[in-house]
């Protein structure tokens, strides 16, 4: 199983088979846990970090150094959104 076949699955049949709403209960399988808008970390390429920023509006100086644009990639992350979580509660479900 990978995640594109999971969220094939889950589109095409878990969610027209359930009532609403209904409560679905994942675990952590990595096919479960795509992140949605991953922001950067220190592993990423500047230009990836940038990429992120730009790509969310975010303000940066284009001589900042690598880990300050890392600290506002810290500054400016969101609580982590999963693909499944979204498909799951824009069908009115819970998890």
């Amino acid at each position: 199983m990978n995640s594109e076949l999971f969220k094939q699955w889950t589109m095409e049949k878990l969610i027209p088979n359930l009532e609403e709403p209904s409560l679905v209960i994942l675990d952590n399988a990595p096919y479960h846990s795509v992140v949605l808008n991953k922001p950067p970390n220190t592993s990423s390429k500047k230009s990836e970090i940038i990429e992120w920023l730009q790509d969310n509006q975010i303000n940066y100086a284009t001589e900042m150094s690598k880990v300050e644009l890392l600290q506002l990639v810290k500054i400016h992350s969101k609580e982590k959104n999963y693909e499944i979580d979204e498909l799951l509660r824009k069908s009115g479900h819970e998890l």
